[in-house]
């Protein structure tokens, strides 16, 4: 006996392709899951695919989500440049090359692109073994993972099924947004709303207990020493790997090729930190970064060229500044070295002429 049309799966298709059209109908700001404790690098992902990059694009580890105010930042930038310039912080907790890298490929892959991406770097964005797991496979295209491969063999296979997610999330919303038409349906039921636009809000670090700093919490010394000596250091020595220098310089250059402005600006430890890291440690760690921004047309930016010293007072731990060092770092970096850039740019964009530009504060 033959079989008849196959009208079940017909209506599934049909099925399908209106939850796809009714997702893509709903605004990509309420469907990107920005609350807080949702995994941070799906909303970047989905943030960068949906928006493209903002004008300024703020990226390294935690030292820069809670390093940067971007209330402040805005409001800088509008006071120097004479207008909105639109910015957002990406930063996220741990993230070093091994991700940051992919994640700017991925920016680099959408429109808009930013003007100027400011990567946060300190010793550890090029240091120790490299560290792998499905964090950096968030923004893996094939290409990404297949080079990889080619590179660190068969143990780069358990992260291919993340590429294949990412591969399907290009082309389908249903599956970009799985689970979030449903979350908000259960939100808009209990009056909730979502939060604000990723990088757009002050961190709670910067509301909450933002007073915080080591002065009055100071941190346990014998502690801190076994952290440094224990994590940072192999055998006394700062590990500087020479393979993320290189994938510094491979990202920075597309950057370069694509237009994109980078400036890597130090964010800082604090001195009872500091105090226990090699005498060499710092000045090799300026050394390999000169040479990043040199072989990239990157710039580089130092806390000295910066004019900007912290103490205890502006440290809510041995790593991160609190809500006073970071308006501190927020202003001196946008008002020195972010500003004149986007002014520049936008000079050239009005006039075809090259501006010059104040690249630091007066001493």
């Amino acid at each position: 006996m033959g079989r008849g049309f196959p009208w079940a799966f017909i209506v599934a298709i049909g099925i399908m392709l209106l939850a796809e059209l009714v997702v893509r109908r709903i605004p990509a700001s309420r469907l990107i899951a920005y609350e807080r404790g949702v995994p941070d690098r799906f909303a970047a992902r989905q943030h960068v695919q949906a928006f493209g990059s903002p004008e300024v694009m703020f990226v390294g580890s935690s030292r820069v989500h809670l390093g940067i105010v971007m209330p402040e930042v805005l409001r800088e930038l509008r006071a120097d440049v004479g207008r909105p310039v639109t910015s957002g912080n990406f930063a996220s907790g741990g993230a070093i090359i091994q991700e940051l890298g992919p994640f700017i490929e991925h920016v680099l892959r959408n429109r808009p692109l930013p003007t100027v991406l400011c990567y946060g770097v300190d010793p550890e964005q090029i240091a120790r073994p490299e560290l792998y797991n499905e964090r950096a496979a968030v923004y893996w295209s094939l290409a990404d993972w297949w080079k990889n491969r080619r590179e660190f063999g068969s143990a780069m296979d358990t992260y291919l099924p993340y590429v294949v997610r990412n591969i399907a999330a290009d082309y389908c919303h249903t599956f970009r947004y799985r689970g979030r038409p449903l979350h908000l349906l259960k939100e808009k039921a209990r009056g909730r709303e979502t939060s604000a636009m990723l990088g757009q809000a002050m961190a709670p670090e910067h509301t909450i207990d933002k007073d915080r700093s080591l002065v009055e919490f100071p941190p346990d010394e014998p502690e801190v020493r076994n952290h440094v000596e224990t994590v940072h250091l192999t055998n006394g020595v700062y590990p500087f790997n020479e393979r993320k220098i290189r994938w510094f310089k491979e990202v920075l250059g597309h950057c370069r090729d694509a237009g994109v402005t980078v400036v890597l600006f130090e964010v800082p430890n604090a001195d009872v930190l500091n105090r226990y890291l090699p005498a060499d440690a710092y000045p090799r760690f300026y050394g390999y970064m000169k040479e990043i921004a040199e072989a990239t047309g990157a710039r580089f930016v130092s806390l000295d060229e910066l004019g900007l010293h912290f103490t205890d007072a502006e440290f809510r731990d041995p790593v991160h500044l609190n809500y006073k060092g970071a308006i501190e770092l927020s202003d001196a970096l946008c008002k020195w070295i972010v500003a004149p850039i986007v002014s520049s740019s936008d000079a050239t964009l009005g006039s075809g002429v090259q501006g010059s530009a104040s690249m630091g504060p007066a001493r």
